[in-house]
């Protein structure tokens, strides 16, 4: 991968052991924006499903040996107030919490 020309690469399945192989071959820089969160509307689910995500993309990083730079970004989702008794469903319900309108809400999703 040429560092002027950034590539990007699509992940499905990012909490299997490997998933994140074959995107970092070759890379001399990782950047793993998030792992989709909002999938389940259970904790217990949800957050074992970015933390094993997190880590699989450390693990694949660390089996190439061009690579210089990872860099860990984060989703809008762990900005919110977390509000007691309340599960956020999908990105819509998610942009309404937040104020923004609902034709604002649907172009983002």
């Amino acid at each position: 991968m040429d560092p002027g020309n950034p590539e990007l690469a699509e992940v499905r399945d990012m909490p299997d052991s490997g998933a994140f192989d074959k995107a970092g071959r070759g890379a001399s820089g990782f950047n793993h924006t998030a792992t989709p969160a909002m999938e389940n509307a259970d904790p217990n689910v949800a957050i074992l499903v970015v933390v094993n995500g997190t880590l699989n993309a450390l693990q694949s990083a660390t089996k190439e040996p061009k690579l210089k730079r990872f860099v860990l970004g984060s989703s809008s989702g762990a900005c919110t107030v977390p509000k007691p008794g309340k599960v956020l469903h999908n990105r819509l319900e998610y942009m309404e919490t937040r104020g923004r309108s609902s034709r604002m809400a649907s172009s983002a999703i």
